[in-house]
């Protein structure tokens, strides 16, 4: 499917070479196959369209994410976060990076990896004040700035008002898992920070999240491991589970 997907955007760009969205939805389609490279390009042609869409930095970073170039990666993410900074979704992924990113750089030496480390708190903490403050179902959004529109038509008929508009809304697995995903490393950030006990927090709440995600349990036993408390991480979880 992603190849057919993939025939047909190339073939709206043929057609119309500044068809930005085209470049975007066969970048995306190229990322999914794991065709990275190709997915760059595509991105990036979007993008020297169309300079003021998040989607496109957001999507870019998430490739330059899955092949490390942590990096490019942040700088995307960042873009993506100005552009629309109430995402949750740009924001956990800006975070996750700067984790990354920080991980790396204490690997390699690097002087500013600390910064980076509590650069990706702040950043996970605002995502996760974000995701938890959405509010479930619906409710009409209206701008206060905007001036009450004349029922009326110029030639005096009343028209019909438009109705209002709703919130998107996202199914709450999807909502749960980012939930997980920003607990998850604002977890391993302040553990490297020395926070040990916030961040035994944080990757509990990460694990009663996606309780099968074995990377989240796996992290979470490294915790408690690192406190010397590894009778009560077995004892809090399933111990076949465990060593299943």
């Amino acid at each position: 499917k992603h190849g057919q997907a993939i025939r047909i955007f190339s073939a709206i760009i043929a057609s119309e070479s500044r068809a930005w969205q085209a470049y975007l939805q066969r970048g995306i389609a190229f990322g999914r196959l794991g065709m990275n490279q190709m997915a760059l390009d595509s991105l990036s042609r979007a993008e020297a369209i169309q300079k003021t869409a998040p989607i496109i930095f957001f999507e870019r970073g998430k490739i330059y994410l899955t092949t490390d170039e942590f990096g490019n990666a942040i700088e995307d993410f960042q873009r993506a976060v100005e552009l629309d900074p109430i995402s949750s979704e740009y924001m956990t992924k800006f975070g996750a990076a700067l984790v990354s990113f920080a991980r790396e750089g204490a690997v390699l030496g690097s002087a500013d990896f600390v910064n980076d480390y509590v650069r990706a708190v702040t950043t996970l903490n605002l995502a996760i004040e974000a995701i938890e403050s959405q509010e479930s179902p619906a409710t009409p959004t209206e701008d206060p700035t905007t001036p009450t529109e004349d029922p009326t038509n110029d030639e005096g008929e009343e028209t019909a008002e438009s109705p209002p508009q709703q919130a998107p809304q996202e199914d709450p697995e999807v909502v749960q898992m980012r939930l997980a995903e920003a607990y998850y490393n604002l977890g391993l950030a302040k553990q490297a920070l020395n926070d040990s006990e916030a961040a035994l927090n944080d990757l509990q709440k990460a694990s009663e999240l996606q309780p099968n995600n074995t990377e989240y349990l796996r992290q979470l036993g490294l915790s408690y491991l690192q406190q010397g408390n590894s009778d009560a991480f077995i004892h809090r979880h399933d111990y076949d589970k465990i060593t299943a």
